[in-house]
This record gives C-alpha cells, structure tokens and sequence, in this order.
C-alpha cells in the first residue's frame, strides 16, 4: 500500500511544473532601461522655449539634427520640431547656444520652416 501512495505521489509531482512562485516568465520581464541620451537635457529646454514662444500650439514632433562645436568653448544643440498652431502647421528649427564647459545658455534662436 506504500508502494502505491509513493507511485502516486512521484506522478502527481511529476504533473506540476516546477516554477518559483517569484520567478518572472519572459512576458512579465521588464525591458532593459534605455540610456538616457546626451541631448536630453538640451530637447526639454528647446521643447520648454517653443512652448514659451508659441503658448496655444501642438508640438506634433521633434527630431534631434546634432551637435557641433564652434570653438573650444562652444557647443551648438540643434532641433526640429513640428508644431501645430491654430490652423498653421510649420517646422520650428532651434538652435541652442551653450558654453561647453559651464554648460550656460548663450543664445536659443528659432527659424520657421514650411512642414
């Protein structure tokens, strides 16, 4: 009768997956963090300013056109943003200005663009 109770036991474990309860399966696993980029800081502050020039507009999108130096103490971020402002859709161009090694704004300008 042991016998019989031992067999039934070994095949109902063997029916039970083995799993930790805390385990994450690959559908609860979380995404590796995306670094966050180097630009970061300068598209919130050319978002913030287009914002602050065109209160009542969208902005639909934005795309970092890069970085270059203009000496060795100046850096220039650049941006496009598309905006929506009442009926008038436009490309807004910024150009922030900085000190490379203070990291002080020098000048924002901002260029419109037909879309």
């Amino acid at each position: 009768m042991k016998s019989i109770w031992i067999v039934i036991c070994l095949c109902f474990t063997a029916m039970v997956p083995f799993s930790h309860p805390h385990s994450a399966t690959p559908a609860e696993a979380s995404p590796p963090a995306k670094p966050i980029p180097a630009y970061a800081k300068w598209s919130r502050l050319a978002i913030k300013e287009a914002k602050k020039r065109y209160p009542t507009a969208q902005i639909k999108d934005f795309l970092y056109l890069g970085r270059a130096q203009q000496g060795p103490d100046k850096t220039v971020e650049r941006f496009k943003l598309w905006v929506q402002n009442q009926n008038k859709e436009f490309g807004l161009f910024i150009t922030i200005v900085f000190d490379t090694k203070t990291e002080k704004v020098q000048s924002i300008s901002f260029v419109e663009s037909p879309t």
